[in-house]
């Protein structure tokens, strides 16, 4: 998609995360990955498996220079 069809401005990364689908069992083992951008629409990142659209992922997000940040529901 190009810069011009885009709802929301991209702001580009490049800082390591980890990600899991949802399963809601804890049984999933988290992948690491790169961050590439973030928007008011979602994440960028690369993933050595894919994935449906939609699909609800758990990602641990590592920001430097602060401590880590944890959301479970």
């Amino acid at each position: 998609m190009s810069d011009n069809n885009r709802n929301y401005y991209r702001v580009p990364m490049g800082c390591l995360i980890e990600f899991s689908e949802c399963d809601f069992l804890g049984d999933r083992q988290f992948v690491p990955s790169t961050l590439k951008g973030v928007s008011g629409g979602g994440v960028l990142f690369e993933s050595p498996h894919p994935m449906e659209i939609g699909t609800m992922l758990k990602i641990k997000l590592k920001i430097p220079g602060r401590d880590k940040y944890k959301m479970e529901f």
